[in-house]
């Protein structure tokens, strides 16, 4: 549509690649901090960014802005998916569920264009309107993304109370409420205050000492 020459098209893809390397690192310290899902969410809502751009981009530095978006997009997604694997699948499944992520996403790369091609092809749909049918599809997914629940979300500070250390006896405390003043629970606060969220989630983690 905009009639570019190769060179643009390659420049295209080397700033797609380069913004997904140097956002990485800044993607996989987020996952720790507020979990993959939370990663994920972000990777869907920019690749429908992205898409919309390809699609009404008026020039070519327009497609360069969206080319580092979806780099930055499929970093986050990748890196999300990665962590949601690592933090949720037992490990004795966790091969098989990267190849079938992997299955997937080559399945993806190549069902998604030949059917873009003939469709365009046909003249059922310009490349305009392909490249809304796949905004769309990628907003179903970003609403999937966001309606799930992270596993490793903080638990409601009670239920965490007999799984710290040194808080065994307090179970029948919490029960009833009234075996708990007001400098334990200040303490008790502070402890899941200073917890990092792998720590919330698997509180095997916690070291006693601390």
């Amino acid at each position: 549509r905009l009639s570019l020459s190769m060179a643009e098209i390659g420049l295209i893809g080397i700033l797609g690649a380069v913004a997904a390397t140097l956002s990485c690192l800044a993607w996989g310290s987020m996952a720790d901090r507020h979990g993959s899902v939370w990663v994920m969410r972000i990777g869907a809502s920019l690749g429908l960014v992205s898409i919309v751009l390809y699609a009404v981009a008026p020039s070519v530095m327009f497609l360069w802005v969206a080319a580092i978006v979806v780099g930055v997009a499929n970093a986050a997604t990748d890196m999300g998916l990665a962590s949601v694997i690592s933090e949720q699948v037992p490990q004795e499944e966790r091969g098989a569920a990267v190849a079938g992520l992997n299955a997937l996403t080559g399945a993806r790369g190549m069902v998604a264009p030949f059917a873009a091609a003939a469709a365009i092809q046909a003249g059922w749909l310009d490349l305009t309107q392909a490249l809304l049918v796949c905004a769309g599809m990628t907003g179903i997914g970003t609403v999937m993304y966001l309606r799930l629940t992270p596993s490793g979300a903080p638990r409601p500070w009670r239920s965490m109370v007999p799984s710290l250390p040194g808080m065994g006896g307090l179970k029948q405390a919490m029960a009833g409420r009234d075996g708990l003043d007001e400098g334990q629970l200040g303490r008790i606060e502070a402890m899941i205050n200073s917890m990092t969220p792998k720590e919330r989630a698997n509180h095997q983690l916690i070291n006693g000492s601390r």
